[in-house]
């Protein structure tokens, strides 16, 4: 210690601190656990991987042997010791790291009360008093005073709690904690507002220039406030800076019931009727357990609709808040507010007047035809009716209108009316309803519009004796009778819902499925006319097509005589459909045949037999037998807007060696390339009406093959060819269509020789 950097000399009887020895081990633990780990080649800053190294690890320390368990403690030595002369001796020691328990036989213990014997192990009459004779004892004292001693401690507890609970209540008076500055609110539309903490809240304008704010408001405030059910919306507090003031509540995305009803998008069945008006009526009861008592302003526009689909009650309270508001001059919105109220309250005019707890009973009576009907109080009127042809576009649900206060998003009106509801039936409603003339007037709710439960519920809510109406324990009851003794939580059915949905959708999926199958089976055959089904797959499956070369196949080619000429002497339109006749009628033929049509340009029509399946020699035998069949169909052809000419064909057929392709991406064709396609054309342009002229390489297959009627016409000069024999094919054995008369064929002159 003398050296640097202490430089500090021990003086005779000076003490160390037992916590320096303490630091001491633990800064050798750590160095030591540091080594390690840089031996380990390690970060020696990873505080977290050093620490590691202390488990399980033991260090030779100044307070003798430091040893680190699995999980990080100290597994410490112990030593026995009894007092002495003032002084402490050890006479025992436990040493960890050697499990090993030392006493010292030459130190004589000396226990309390300087007996050097131990105490018994057990109580001189036993730990049950087993080994005493029992003494009778008046237990009365023993059982009365610690009963009156509780009850005394238990109510200096409720006192105390009591007196805690009225000064917290003063204290968060006294703190206003429900003001809302108008710097914290950023209006963003006439429907919400947003807070300075990114929450979006519901606003309502208080019609007041001013408010004095005494203490009763201030126990509402704290009272509301302190309201807290899952079907209540939240009151987050008041905003009440002039000239503006506001009541903010918790934001519900949905709307209010009324937007909800009136939405025609959101489809409504009577399990969903059911849970909207179970969580007003769960409302209610908690407002009439509550200091509150009651809701009084209890109507659909009045109740929202959150996220979660759970309608809760809104604009409860602060009675002493809203005294004095300004009255509407709107004389309709004023009697329109008043169709929820109940007859008995009607007839108070007292504006201190709060309402009941059996008129809130009667405006959830109003509420259900609402929601049973989806259409305003007393809808079913003849001047009020919800449903009809459009004429007019005006709001469904007009009579419960939203306040324009109120800052709830409002969905498009879903329906309209075939009139505007007329102003003046309002207050005659609300006049009815209030001198209670027999049989007192009611909204008219078809019976068939609901279960016959929900109708009776109805009813009984809107009794005009306020004893005759329900609590609204009773109500709920009802409503979970009304729907068949099950659960009215929302979720439920929403399952329920859902699963329905599900079923209908796989029933829809199911035929959307087949219907793509069958427009695919109409694409597929509409593709497979286009192109050869073998081609068609590949392109399909998006593979390129390659060329492909056939060594022998027949060409057909065959063009109208006189086609020019009857083309000027006919309009287009006619044109069109000589030739959408005339192809069809061969495609009907060439149907029957082992031939693939490769186009149609104008009046010339190209099929080849033996691509792109081959079928050996047996081309030229289909094509023959095919020239002759078409022939055969022109006795019958008539041409519409000529029916007294005869149309004439010429047909060409040639056998040879083609290779076959798909040409372009948009609107590809499937083409054939060489000479045998150029030489079946000659044949047929260098041919004469109603005959088949084939070349010498079909006619020496179709003589291999058999049956046909050959005729050789002799050489023929075509262009680009050395002159070739050739033949008309006249007919074949066992066909026995007839065929057209040669001697009716067109004369040379109205052919036109290429």
């Amino acid at each position: 210690m003398s050296d640097p950097p202490f430089y500090h000399n021990w003086t005779e009887g000076e003490q160390v601190d037992v916590h320096a020895g303490m630091i001491y081990d633990a800064i050798m633990l750590y160095a030591h656990a540091l080594n390690d780990v840089i031996e380990e080649g390690g970060n020696e800053f990873d505080g977290q991987r050093i620490a590691r190294q202390m488990y399980n690890k033991t260090i030779k320390g100044i307070t003798g042997v430091v040893s680190i368990d699995e999980i990080g403690n100290r597994n410490p030595d112990y030593s026995l010791q009894f007092i002495k002369d003032g002084k402490l001796i050890v006479f025992a020691d436990y040493f960890y790291h050697k499990d090993n328990f030392t006493t010292y036989s030459d130190v004589e213990v000396v226990f309390p009360g300087g007996k050097t014997t131990p105490p018994l192990d057990h109580p001189p009459c036993g730990w049950k008093n087993e080994l005493c004779v029992e003494e009778k004892t008046n237990f009365t004292v023993y059982i009365v005073v610690p009963c009156v001693l509780a009850a005394i401690l238990t109510a200096v507890i409720c006192l105390a709690l009591f007196y805690h609970r009225k000064l917290k209540f003063e204290r968060e008076l006294s703190l206003e904690t429900w003001r809302i500055h108008s710097k914290d609110l950023t209006i963003i539309s006439k429907r919400q507002a947003f807070g300075s903490r990114g929450q979006y809240v519901a606003l309502k304008l208080l019609r007041k220039n001013d408010i004095k704010i005494d203490r009763d408001v201030l126990i509402e405030f704290q009272q509301v406030r302190e309201l807290n059910h899952d079907n209540l919306n939240s009151f987050i507090g008041a905003c009440l800076e002039p000239p503006q003031l506001f009541i903010v509540s918790a934001y519900a995305n949905k709307g209010s019931l009324q937007d909800v009803l009136e939405n025609d998008d959101i489809q409504l069945n009577d399990n969903f009727k059911i849970s909207l008006a179970t969580d007003i009526c769960k409302g209610l009861i908690y407002l009439h357990k509550s200091p509150l008592r009651v809701h009084g302003r209890l109507k659909s526009s009045h109740c929202v609709v959150d996220s979660r689909w759970v309608c809760k009650l809104t604009d409860y309270g602060l009675w002493k808040l809203r005294l004095g508001e300004e009255a509407t001059t709107d004389t309709y919105k004023k009697y329109a507010s008043l169709l929820w109220t109940a007859p008995e309250l009607l007839r108070n005019t007292s504006p201190e007047c709060c309402g009941t707890q059996k008129g809130d009973v009667y405006s959830f009576g109003i509420i259900l035809q609402e929601i049973v009907l989806r259409g305003g109080p007393y809808c079913t009127e003849s001047d009020l009716e919800p449903r009809g042809e459009v004429k007019v576009h005006v709001h469904v649900r007009q009579l419960g209108f939203l306040p324009p206060s109120y800052m709830y998003k409002k969905a498009a009106p879903p329906c309209v009316l075939t009139t505007p509801v007329r102003k003046r039936a309002l207050s005659g409603i609300v006049t009815l309803v209030k001198e209670g003339i027999r049989p007192v007037y009611r909204p008219k709710v078809p019976q068939e519009s609901c279960s016959a439960a929900m109708y009776s519920l109805m009813n009984l809510c809107w009794q005009e004796g306020p004893a005759s109406r329900p609590s609204a324990e009773e109500i709920l009851k009802k409503l979970k009778e009304a729907n068949g003794g099950r659960s009215l939580h929302f979720i439920d059915n929403m399952l329920e819902l859902m699963e329905q949905y599900a079923n209908d959708l796989e029933i829809v999926v199911q035929q959307r499925t087949q219907q793509l199958v069958d427009e695919k089976k109409k694409t597929d055959a509409l593709l497979y006319q286009m192109l050869p089904r073998s081609v068609a797959e590949e392109l399909k499956l998006g593979k390129p097509v390659h060329p492909v070369a056939f060594q022998e196949v027949t060409v057909y080619f065959s063009d109208i005589v006189g086609f020019t000429k009857l083309a000027s002497e006919s309009t287009p339109l006619e044109v069109v459909m000589l030739l959408n006749d005339l192809y069809t009628c061969f495609d009907a033929v060439i149907d029957n045949y082992d031939v693939y049509k490769v186009e149609t340009i104008g009046d010339a029509y190209m099929v080849v037999s033996g691509l792109p399946h081959r079928n050996g020699h047996q081309h030229a035998g289909e094509i023959a037998t095919m020239s002759l069949d078409i022939l055969s169909s022109l006795s019958g052809f008539k041409i519409k807007h000529r029916p007294g000419k005869q149309l004439q064909v010429r047909i060409g057929i040639h056998t040879g060696p083609v290779v076959a392709g798909v040409v372009g991406l948009k609107m590809p064709r499937y083409c054939l390339f060489g000479d045998t396609v150029n030489t079946a054309s000659r044949l047929e342009s260098n041919g004469l009406a109603l005959r088949i002229h084939v070349s010498p390489t079909t006619a020496n297959l179709l003589e291999l093959i058999g049956g046909f009627t050959l005729e050789a016409r002799g050489e023929v000069q075509m262009k680009g060819k050395d002159p070739m024999l050739t033949f008309w094919l006249q007919g074949k054995d066992g066909f026995t269509k007839p065929l057209p008369d040669p001697t009716l064929a067109a004369p040379l002159e109205e052919h036109e020789f290429k």
